[in-house]
């Protein structure tokens, strides 16, 4: 199934500024179930997550305090429950309520509207934790028919359209508060280049924070990824290391296929088998394939060419997710693919199994 909006809450820690030492203090009610059971504030910049301080419930009350270089975005974690919640840790005290279900937090202008927020989409990641549910369930009696599965799409696809709708919603109505730049930067992946074009035009100090600036890099980059765009050319070398420039192979008067890809990705060598059939199909009717690959190492790239039987040309830098053609798309999850029509034009994205067999059945006929 498709990845729904489920680890919102888990977070990228995030400098606003320079202070000598930034004070903060966390306190609140918890319920009497709670009673002995930690709590921790994770500093999440890096993969694995750093616990910057802890309390235990006493009594139903809970305390936290003190000092960072400067307010950051953590999240505050709830073992005993299995659950967490972003919070900013300011110089403006934080007071918690987790007596109920989904905790509730009150402080400065930016924990206010997190707190808002995961009001708003507990319910909602409680219907996708449903969702995943039904889906063992299912799988556990045996196969699941195709009515079955086209059903659990559905409820899938409507779960995240409800998700994505709180997030923009919010970020829309609060251009000037720090946590819209933090909701926009940690869902911007989730949402629509037309729906981020919009929200890259909102007025409001959002337009000054790290965040948006990082996020308006990403939708510039993907712009160049859209159909009717100009291919943008780049350098890169071979197999054998000879550079090339991609205008040797896209824009010549054929239908190219610019694969990125990599030996060590799972789905990407899944789709390979679509992919050879479709050159197999229409090499000879002005089609042709370029792979870019995200490799970092060359020995496994020449492998994965020559053990799938990939005879088209192939592309790469061996700079793994810091590849630069990557990076000039906007590429931030492989396989992807972009069809690029003989004028030099990008004529679709991301066409996959039999989507990729129609479009070239359409344009090759």
């Amino acid at each position: 199934m498709k990845k729904s909006i489920l680890a919102l809450f888990m977070c990228v820690a995030c400098f606003s500024g320079a202070f000598a030492q930034q004070k903060y203090h966390v306190s609140g009610n918890a319920s009497a179930e709670l009673n002995g059971k930690s709590v921790y504030l994770y500093d999440v910049a890096n993969r694995r997550p750093v616990a910057i301080d802890s309390t235990q419930v006493k009594d139903g009350k809970l305390a936290m305090s003190g000092q960072l270089a400067a307010p950051r975005f953590v999240s505050l974690s709830i073992p005993a429950t299995h659950s967490s919640v972003t919070v900013y840790l300011d110089e403006t005290p934080i007071t918690f309520d987790l007596t109920g279900k989904t905790p509730i937090y009150k402080g400065s202008a930016v924990n206010n509207l997190l707190s808002e927020f995961a009001q708003k989409i507990a319910p909602i990641n409680e219907l996708s934790k449903q969702l995943n549910e039904d889906y063992i369930a299912m799988k556990k009696k045996g196969e699941i028919s195709k009515e079955q599965m086209e059903e659990l799409y559905r409820r899938d696809d409507e779960i995240i359209s409800q998700q994505k709708k709180i997030v923009v919603d919010i970020i829309k109505a609060n251009p000037d508060n720090l946590a819209a730049a933090y909701l926009l930067e940690m869902n911007h992946m989730d949402l629509d280049y037309d729906v981020l074009v919009q929200l890259m035009a909102l007025q409001g100090s959002i337009r000054n924070t790290s965040q948006y600036q990082r996020v308006a890099k990403y939708v510039e980059a993907t712009k160049r990824a859209q159909v009717g765009q100009p291919f943008t050319h780049f350098d890169m070398a071979d197999v054998d290391g000879k550079m090339h420039n991609t205008k040797e192979f896209v824009g010549n008067g054929k239908y190219v296929l610019v694969d990125f890809w990599a030996s060590w990705c799972g789905p990407c060598r899944a789709e390979m088998p679509n992919v050879k059939k479709a050159y197999d199909t229409y090499k000879d009717k002005g089609f042709d394939i370029l792979g870019i690959s995200l490799d970092g190492k060359k020995e496994a790239w020449v492998k994965a060419i020559n053990d799938l039987g990939l005879t088209w040309n192939h592309l790469s830098d061996l700079k793994a997710w810091k590849c630069e053609a990557a990076g000039l798309y906007g590429v931030r999850g492989i396989p992807f693919m972009l069809l690029v029509g003989p004028d030099g034009k990008i004529v679709a994205q991301n066409l996959r199994g039999e989507a990729l067999q129609k479009k070239l059945e359409e344009v090759l006929k």
